[in-house]
């Protein structure tokens, strides 16, 4: 099932976290493992988080169990392009390779 998972596309996800019939953590979880078998083919990811990924994907978890639903991305993992904003988590991600141009 969890490889099944991780080719949900992004409305059908979330539709299925909202109704609490999808775990944030089992999505992650899935997506994550998607990333292991593929990534080394691709090297599209600098920098993985995954504690990170599962610590947010548990509170928002914890959160939408409560009735706490914030909307259509609660509970939903991105991976983001550049430095992404990683600040003091990975510096100078982008601006290793941007200089190199």
């Amino acid at each position: 099932m969890s490889g099944e998972l991780a080719y949900l596309g992004i409305a059908e996800a979330s539709e299925l976290i909202r109704a609490k019939k999808l775990s944030p953590v089992d999505y992650v979880t899935a997506l994550l493992a998607r990333i292991g078998r593929h990534d080394g083919k691709y090297n599209a990811f600098i920098a993985l988080t995954p504690e990170r990924a599962l610590t947010a994907a548990r509170a928002a978890e914890a959160e939408i169990a409560a009735g706490r639903w914030r909307g259509p991305f609660h509970g939903m993992p991105y991976a983001l392009t550049g430095d992404g904003g990683f600040g003091a988590a990975a510096p100078g991600l982008c601006a290793k390779w941007c200089h190199r141009r």
